[in-house]
C-alpha cells in the first residue's frame, strides 16, 4: 500500500526524466499506471508498497488522487488477523471514493484458521472482527468478492454485510467450507451473475448461500451429484456457462431419474466425472441444449459413446468447440 510520505527517489517511472511523459495529462498517466498494476494481478499488489514509495512526487500525487486505482482491495495471509490492518483497509476504501469495490481475501497457505485457536486467539479474533467491520461498512459498493479464507471470517462477513445491491460475483475456495456444517448464508437473498465454488455442493445455492440461481450466467462447482446438477440447470434459466464435477453415483436400482431439462441459452458445458461411466450415462439422456457452443466431457472406462452421440443429435446445437477427454 502507499506510503503517506511522497518519495523523490528516481525510478524507471520518473516523470521528470521524459519530456513525453511530462506532457501527458493526469488521465493518461493514470491509465498507464493502471495497466502496469494489471499486468500481474494479484502478484503486483503484493509489491505496491515498494512501487508507490519509490516513485517521484508527480506520480505519487496522481496515484493518490485517482479513485479508480484504489477499487481493488487485497488482504493476504496473516494480514487477515493482524493488528491494525483494518485502519489501512479503511483508508484504502476512502481513497476509492464512491466507486465499486472488488475484494480479494486470501488466507495463509498453512491454514489461517490456526490463528483463531492459538495462544493469542482473543487478540486475533478481535483483529478479525475489526477488519470485517470496516469491510462490511462498504458492502453497498462491493462488486465482486473472492474468498480464500477460513469459514469463521466468511461467516462473520455474511452476517455483517447489509446492502449488497451491486454485488454480482462471488468465488469461494475450499478453505471456506466448514467441517462442522456451519452456514455460509448471506442475511438477505442475493441475485448474482457469477459464482465459483471450490467444494462439493450438497444442497441448492439458495439453501447453502442464500443465492438465487435465476440470474446466474456463469457457474463453476467443484463437485455435485447428477440430481443436484439437473436441479441447478433447471433452476438457472439464463445460465450460459456451467462447469462441474459429477460424484455420488447411487446404485442403479436406487437411482430415480429427474425430469428432463431443455435449456435454451446454455452455451458452454464442462463435465468432469470420477471413475464411473454411469454418471454421464444418467445425466446426458436428460439434457437437451440447443444453444450449446462449447462442450467438454470427461469420458471414463467403458463409457458408451452412443450416449454422447444421442445427446448431440437431440440438442442439434451449433457446437464450435468440443473436447472429449478419455
Amino acid at each position: 500500500m502507499a506510503d503517506d510520505t511522497p518519495s523523490t527517489e528516481s525510478t524507471i517511472f520518473n516523470y521528470y526524466r521524459s519530456s513525453v511523459l511530462r506532457k501527458m495529462p493526469p488521465e493518461i498517466m493514470t491509465n498507464i499506471f493502471q495497466a502496469f498494476i494489471d499486468l500481474d494481478r494479484p502478484t503486483a499488489a503484493l509489491h505496491c508498497a515498494t512501487e508507490l514509495a519509490t516513485v517521484c512526487k508527480t506520480w505519487y500525487n496522481i496515484v493518490m488522487t485517482s479513485p479508480s486505482l484504489w477499487t481493488n482491495i487485497f488482504v493476504f495471509g496473516r494480514m487477515v488477523f493482524a493488528k491494525g490492518v483494518y485502519q489501512v483497509v479503511k483508508e484504502w476504501i476512502q481513497r476509492s471514493k464512491t466507486l465499486p469495490i472488488d475484494l480479494f481475501l486470501f488466507g495463509d497457505r498453512h491454514g489461517s484458521s490456526d490463528y483463531l485457536y492459538s495462544d493469542r486467539s482473543r487478540e486475533v479474533f478481535s483483529n478479525m472482527v475489526q477488519l470485517v467491520t470496516v469491510l462490511a461498512e462498504s458492502s453497498h459498493r462491493w462488486r465482486a468478492i473472492s474468498f480464500n479464507i477460513p469459514f469463521a471470517f466468511v461467516r462473520r462477513l455474511c452476517d455483517m454485510a447489509q446492502d449488497l445491491s451491486q454485488l454480482h460475483s462471488v468465488k469461494y475456495s475450499y478453505k471456506c467450507r466448514d467441517s462442522w456444517g456451519g452456514s455460509l448464508q448471506w442475511k438477505k437473498p442475493l441475485s448474482l451473475e457469477t459464482m465459483k465454488i471450490g467444494f462439493k455442493l450438497t444442497s441448492s445455492l439458495l439453501e447453502t448461500f442464500n443465492v438465487r440461481s435465476d440470474s446466474l450466467t456463469h457457474l463453476t462447482v467443484k463437485e455435485m451429484s447428477v440430481e443436484r446438477c439437473m436441479d441447478t440447470i433447471r433452476g438457472s434459466p439464463v445460465l450460459r456457462y456451467f462447469k462441474t464435477g459429477l460424484t455420488d453415483a447411487v446404485p442403479i436400482e436406487d437411482f430415480v431419474p429427474p425430469l428432463p431439462v431443455v435449456h435454451e441459452v446454455l452455451e458452454s458445458l464442462a463435465l468432469l466425472v470420477a471413475m464411473d461411466p454411469n454418471l454421464l450415462d444418467r445425466l446426458l439422456p436428460l439434457l437437451t441444449l440447443p444453444a450449446l457452443h462449447t462442450l467438454d466431457l470427461d469420458l471414463v472406462g467403458n463409457q458408451d459413446p452412443h450416449i454422447v452421440q444421442e445427446f448431440l443429435r437431440r440438442s442439434s446445437a451449433p457446437i464450435t468447440s468440443m473436447k472429449l477427454m478419455h
